[in-house]
């Protein structure tokens, strides 16, 4: 773009395509810039709503418009920062018809009566890894006003003196829910994806709301608040992969918990030796079929309408089980022939002898037999028999876990303790459906168990069993099951 400087009088203005104009410089013509930047859908709209109201008071008579400007002149206009400003009454009624229109309501043509709006609602701001909500915890009357929600881009500022950057987002004539959820209209305001974390952490959002009268189009002052995205609680990428699964999303007080057992047993290098984890003392029973590692895998399926409530499911001893829907030929990545574990936390004594959970065929089995007298019975893919491993117990309530560290030896745990090892030579992993409440042979139910089971694992042989229990007790105890 050419610029040159001139010294001829006071010449001012445009004349084909050349700017005239006088500054500090001095006395400069230039060539008269080209607008490339294009409006957004929203600032379209608004000059359209604009451009519609200058017409509209354009169709207004002289006494119309005297009598905005004497409505004007006799009440200020307090602005969004609390300043009392005096308009005139073309600028009245613009300001007012144009919230009218916004919700909806038709254009005053004649002044209307002085009603201010209510106080805007106290609020607070609520910034998560993936939304944005403000929830109110004040009240306001939406028979009688509006709401709008203005929000910033993210800022280092610390007041809210940051005119030039608020943006407004919604306007909401009748209760739109509380908590509100901007995550959606913040993103298409500002042209930027929510994500705090990794986009702008250390920054500050702002928000702020206006009420608007109904009746006269007036608007109140802002109330403002901000929020920090340093202060955003992130959540552990496999417990969001696992509760994406469920139905219902679990309570803020749950999800914590759920979060803080994902936390622990990567911290405790339990979670990478797992295959299958299911949790069956949750809130809902949907969520008690989706397994901690790999929830996206077939869901567990309960027969025979096996009996769950919120601390678990309980069998009935005839025909109630779970089927897990995993073999540990086809299934496991982290089972192997010679390094393996499953078990289980039962809330109750089961009958003696019947099967906690496992599968049978091709002449090898892996279950957990509990209780025959003083003894666990097990078999970890072994062909010769059942082990018995003698712990005296007043009932087989807690954690019970059989562990293949080899080819030739096993050892049985309880609440995460080594009761005991045995000697048996491993044989290759069968390929049948492992049920828990009941064992599988050949993908048949049989010696079903009448306890009741709050979760159940299985993965390979190299974990700790003492950090698994604690972790998954303190959930227990956590939630007031046990």
């Amino acid at each position: 773009m050419a610029r040159i400087v001139y010294s001829l009088g006071e010449l001012k203005g445009s004349i084909g395509g050349n700017t005239f104009q006088n500054n500090r410089a001095g006395h400069i013509v230039r060539q008269r810039p080209t607008v490339k930047k294009q409006s957004t859908l929203k600032q379209q709209a608004a000059h359209a709503s604009h451009h519609n109201l200058l017409y509209q008071w354009q169709q207004l008579t002289s006494d119309q418009k005297d009598a905005w400007n004497t409505f004007a002149a006799t009440y200020p206009k307090t602005n969004k920062f609390g300043e009392n400003k005096t308009l005139t009454g073309h600028n009245f009624f613009l300001s007012c018809n144009y919230m009218r229109l916004a919700i909806s309501l038709s254009i005053l043509a004649d002044p209307p009566e002085h009603i201010l709006p209510g106080e805007p609602p106290s609020f607070t701001i609520d910034l998560e890894q993936y939304s944005l909500n403000v929830e109110r915890t004040g009240s306001i009357s939406y028979a009688e006003d509006a709401l709008i929600y203005w929000i910033s881009l993210p800022t280092r500022r610390q007041t809210t003196s940051i005119n030039q950057i608020r943006k407004w987002v919604a306007i909401e004539a009748s209760e739109p829910g509380n908590p509100l959820d901007l995550t959606a209209a913040w993103e298409a305001a500002t042209g930027i994806v929510w994500n705090p974390v990794q986009n702008f952490p250390n920054s500050n959002i702002f928000v702020c709301l206006q009420t608007v009268s109904k009746a006269s189009g007036i608007t109140s002052a802002l109330l403002c608040a901000k929020a920090s995205t340093s202060d955003i609680f992130v959540f552990d990428s496999d417990y969001l992969a696992y509760v994406a699964e469920f139905d219902t999303p679990p309570t803020d007080d749950r999800a914590l918990l759920l979060n803080q057992v994902f936390i622990d047993l990567k911290a405790n290098n339990v979670f990478q030796g797992l295959d299958r984890l299911w949790l069956f003392a949750t809130e809902e029973e949907q969520q008690s079929t989706v397994s901690l590692k790999n929830p996206s895998s077939t869901k567990l399926e309960k027969i025979n309408n096996c009996t769950w409530d919120v601390d678990g499911y309980t069998g009935n001893g005839t025909d109630m089980y779970l089927d897990a829907h995993f073999s540990l030929l086809e299934d496991g990545g982290q089972v192997e022939q010679n390094s393996n574990s499953f078990g289980g936390y039962c809330l109750t004594e089961p009958t003696p002898t019947r099967a906690f959970m496992g599968a049978s065929g091709n002449g090898g089995s892996s279950l957990i037999l509990l209780r025959a007298g003083d003894s666990t019975l097990a078999e970890s893919n072994q062909s010769d028999g059942l082990s018995y491993i003698n712990q005296a117990r007043s009932a087989n309530v807690g954690m019970t876990a059989i562990v293949r560290t080899s080819a030739s030896n096993a050892d049985v745990y309880i609440d995460g303790v080594n009761v005991g090892s045995y000697n048996r030579a491993s044989m290759a992993l069968n390929g049948y459906n492992f049920f828990i409440l009941a064992l599988s042979t050949n993908d048949v139910p049989g010696s079903y168990s009448d306890t009741k089971i709050a979760f159940a694992f299985l993965g390979n042989g190299t974990f700790d069993q003492a950090k698994l229990y604690s972790i998954l007790y303190d959930y227990l105890s956590a939630i007031g099951t046990v």
